[in-house]
């Protein structure tokens, strides 16, 4: 943005200093005009963006390897989310001209990380991660729970994402729960992720939604125990060994995404497995909270938060029931 103005402040000095060879006196008076306007402008823009958010540097900063590091060190136990996440987003924001925006899906059960990772993506795109106004995080039992008042739910959705996209054309939005939205309005996503057309001066093409969702969560934790049974190692799950896994829980399981056009369409670029947690995965979860907190994770500590916690099923006793959910309120019991 400010180097834009830095070529329009050249390209009228230039036009100024041509023009008053033949009208010294009145082009000399417009040509102040123009760059006071101009000074001000790029002054004010400087001034604002240094103590504001602006949708430009520092505060979008889309660092890939950053992101990549974070899902690496403070993501566990999921490498298909960390081998595939910084690619889809590095691809998607290097691309100069991109004909949809980036839709990415979560799948995966309750504590394996999908809201976790979110967040984390939004802290390394957004200088103020969660809290930018160019990210918006939906939950979506929340905003659309009174199935009564679909009109004014729509026009909330629309409002939303045209409003914030005017701001930023870079934004990100986060559905929580995406399962238990009302196909209906599902479906009123889908001019705006379906190669759209710039509307009202708007560019629809560089935001990137990420859609939350428990759909396949089971046959995606059945798969890993299956694989475990028959003495494969879980780190050698590969994404394509997933893909019609999601794909037939996203076409008949009940829930926001059957029977949608959203699917049928093809829009959702990417849907992305969060495998169940293994005991040593959800020690490590446990370590890092009780750090967090300023204390020492003892191993006596961590052994009594960790047998707190169900592992599945009963004759393995080997994958987390709840991931790495509950554990502050597990841990707050024992400090």
């Amino acid at each position: 943005m400010l180097f834009n103005y830095f070529l329009l402040f050249v390209l009228i000095t230039s036009t100024i200093t041509q023009s008053t060879a033949f009208e010294p006196l009145s082009s000399f008076t417009v040509g102040v005009t123009f760059l006071g306007g101009i000074a001000t402008n790029l002054i004010g823009s400087l001034l604002y963006c240094n103590y504001k958010e602006c949708c430009d540097e520092p505060w979008t900063t889309g660092n890939i390897t950053n992101l990549t590091q974070s899902l690496n060190e403070r993501v566990y136990g999921q490498h298909l989310v960390q081998n595939s996440v910084p690619n889809l987003i590095r691809g998607h924001l290097t691309n100069e001209s991109p004909r949809k925006p980036l839709v990415i899906s979560f799948h995966g059960w309750t504590g394996t990380g999908k809201t976790w990772v979110s967040k984390l993506i939004a802290e390394n795109l957004f200088k103020k991660g969660l809290n930018s106004k160019y990210v918006v995080f939906i939950p979506v039992p929340l905003w659309f729970r009174d199935p009564s008042k679909t009109r004014e739910q729509s026009e909330k959705l629309h409002h939303t994402i045209e409003s914030t996209l005017a701001r930023c054309k870079h934004s990100l939005f986060i559905f929580d729960d995406i399962k238990s939205m009302n196909p209906q309005l599902l479906d009123e996503l889908l001019p705006y992720l379906n190669y759209p057309p710039p509307m009202d001066g708007i560019d629809y093409t560089r935001a990137i939604y990420i859609l939350l969702s428990n759909a396949g969560a089971t046959k995606i934790n059945d798969f890993t125990v299956d694989q475990f049974r028959d003495g494969r190692d879980r780190s050698s799950i590969r994404m394509n060994e997933m893909h019609n896994i999601i794909s037939d829980a996203i076409h008949r399981e009940d829930g926001a995404f059957k029977d949608t056009e959203l699917v049928s369409r093809q829009v959702i670029d990417a849907s992305i497995p969060f495998l169940p947690l293994e005991k040593a995965h959800v020690r490590k979860c446990i370590e890092r909270a009780i750090i967090d907190r300023g204390s020492i994770p003892i191993d006596s500590l961590v052994e009594k938060v960790l047998k707190d916690i169900r592992f599945v099923p009963e004759d393995l006793e080997r994958f987390s029931e709840s991931g790495c959910k509950r554990l502050d309120e597990i841990i707050t019991d024992f400090i």
